[in-house]
């Protein structure tokens, strides 16, 4: 934008020494480029020194959610005309516009572009988040870039096999199994002794979209007499039908002997992360005759407790279970 601005020279301003009859035409021209909303620069014509105001412009970077539901990736590029940066980095809030005062990192100081891993997210949430940049004239903010972080998928014992398909853009996902607990029995003064609890497995595993997981969670063993509990199922995810991913094998059954001769308390043993579950554990001061793990991928049955279930097939074959343990809902390790 220009502005032409003529004017006569009042004679109050005239100096002695110029003549009456000469007249000066004063010829102001202003010129302003706006280069950015956070920059100006100001032309003046030849002769002239040009003059800059301090600014600083951010960019934030688009956000990628990460398979594990709880973390996103973003970061921004930081533009300055001549202000010292004396520190950058992201701001995020569940509402809108967010600032420092928010959540934050910091990620270093002065300008040029950088990345950041957000943690500790909630699953399933939308999230603002911004870059931003702190001057001696303060904090200047970047454009607003928003995410969803993937949602928490759980999956309960059904008896049967589940399957899950890897969404569209996903190529790893974090999985976290338990393996059924053992069976009760009953134990001195009407208190059970429990069984073993289920292993706990955790993994992240590289997959494609449109990969479908097939997915079997194991049972709680159920009592076989009235001293005996069977071992708990192991749970397990495959790949494909044939590429295994996670298994966590079931804890074993708890047992008790209620003969007049002898009375005998054995707790479970826990899971295994091997095919076949572990033996049970004796209890304190009791006789130590227990019984092997469970195979085939179901809780073994017995008088004297047994290990939980393992994992039917080294994953070559399509041949899984259809069922693992007794009818009762896993249990956490």
């Amino acid at each position: 934008m220009s502005f032409l601005i003529f004017s006569r020279i009042p004679k109050r301003y005239h100096l002695p020494h110029l003549q009456q009859s000469m007249k000066r035409i004063l010829i102001i021209v202003l010129s302003f480029f706006i280069c950015s909303p956070l920059r100006a620069q100001i032309f003046l014509p030849a002769m002239q020194a040009v003059q800059y105001r301090s600014g600083v412009s951010v960019t934030t970077n688009p956000i990628t959610a990460n398979t594990t539901g709880n973390s996103v990736t973003s970061g921004a590029t930081i533009q300055s005309s001549n202000a010292a940066v004396t520190a950058r980095g992201l701001c995020w809030s569940t509402t809108p516009t967010p600032t420092i005062s928010n959540n934050k990192s910091t990620n270093g100081a002065g300008t040029g572009s950088f990345s950041y891993n957000i943690t500790g997210l909630d699953p399933g949430t939308t999230y603002y988040v911004r870059g931003y940049a702190t001057t001696a004239s303060g904090t200047t903010y970047g454009n607003e870039q928003t995410v969803t972080t993937l949602p928490l998928i759980n999956f309960a014992y059904t008896g049967s096999t589940q399957t899950f398909i890897v969404p569209a853009g996903v190529t790893s996902i974090t999985i976290e199994a338990y393996g059924a607990q053992g069976g009760t029995a009953p134990g001195p003064s009407s208190n059970n002794v429990k069984g073993g609890n289920g292993a706990y497995m955790k993994g992240t595993f590289a997959v494609n979209p449109s990969d479908v997981l097939t997915i079997l969670v194991g049972g709680q063993g159920e009592p076989y007499s009235n001293c005996g509990g069977g071992g708990g199922g192991g749970s397990w995810v495959v790949k494909g039908g044939s590429t295994p991913l996670l298994v966590a094998g079931g804890g074993g059954g708890a047992f008790c002997s209620n003969s007049t001769s002898n009375t005998k308390f054995v707790e479970g043993g826990p899971g295994e992360i091997t095919q076949n579950g572990g033996p049970g554990i004796p209890a304190p001061g009791a006789v130590s005759t227990v019984t092997g793990g469970g195979t085939g991928g179901n809780g073994g049955y017995s008088y004297f407790g047994s290990g939980g279930g393992g994992w039917l097939t080294d994953g070559t074959s399509g041949n899984f279970p259809t069922t693992v343990g007794k009818k009762y809902p896993g249990a956490k390790a």
